[in-house]
């Protein structure tokens, strides 16, 4: 069996954000490089009057897209932060999680929660925290270095029996 408490707080939250904000901003650098290309083909190409105002028009359209992706990916950050404030009354709170082989659970009476490890999505990890992303939509951040029993690897050991994790 082991034990984790983690700091939840705006850094570490923010630090668990941005491998799961990964494939967003990848979608939007492919959308911007594309709508760029088509803008220089337009000038290029098409030259004159026309082909400058398509080519602005990408170039806004790109612009555009960047900023309101931007945009969605801080309000989610703070979305999740505002929900553990209203959760705990606070800005940060301590985490205390117990594993075992087939779930974790969190050791709070106030906040109860049982999650089986059949049931995780995704596992990503940042240099200080391991994320646990459930089907359900749940993340559960995790501090490497907050093990008080056991280690971060052999957390990781036990999730690579269910999901592929680095």
């Amino acid at each position: 069996m082991l034990e984790n408490k983690t700091l939840y707080n705006e850094k570490s939250i923010h630090e668990a954000m941005k491998p799961l904000n990964r494939p967003m901003m990848i979608y939007v650098y492919i959308v911007t490089a594309i709508l760029v290309g088509l803008a220089a083909y337009q000038i290029a190409v098409v030259g004159g009057n026309t082909g400058l105002l398509f080519g602005a028009v990408a170039i806004i359209v790109a612009v555009f897209n960047y900023m309101q992706l931007t945009k969605r990916l801080k309000n989610r950050e703070q979305t999740y932060i505002q929900s553990v404030r209203e959760k705990n009354g606070t800005d940060e709170y301590t985490n205390h999680i117990v594993i075992d082989e087939e779930k974790m659970h969190t050791a709070d009476k106030a906040n109860a929660t049982e999650m089986y490890h059949r049931d995780i999505r995704s596992v990503d990890e940042t240099r200080n925290l391991i994320m646990v992303r459930y089907k359900t939509g749940k993340l559960v951040i995790i501090d490497k270095n907050g093990f008080t029993r056991g280690t971060a690897d052999e957390f990781k050991t036990i999730l690579r029996k269910y999901v592929k994790v680095k």
